[in-house]
């Protein structure tokens, strides 16, 4: 089972941008995603010159599964 965690932002020319971390903490709450949300915005260490990240909205665990087909 893979489990990855989404970071998603909005760019200031309003898009959605993904950040996503393979193997995340387990059991992280609202406000822990909230304040790294707003570290990242604000250290700006994912802006370049096409994309400046604008806003925090929401974080997201994706869990997958593989199943062998036999």
């Amino acid at each position: 089972m893979n489990k990855t965690l989404e970071l998603i932002f909005t760019t200031a020319d309003d898009k959605k941008y993904k950040l996503i971390i393979k193997n995340p903490k387990e059991s992280l709450d609202k406000d822990t995603v909230s304040q790294v949300g707003s570290k990242i915005i604000a250290t700006k260490i994912f802006n370049t010159s096409k994309r400046v990240l604008a806003s925090f909205d929401k974080a997201v665990y994706i869990i997958r599964q593989e199943q062998v087909i036999e």
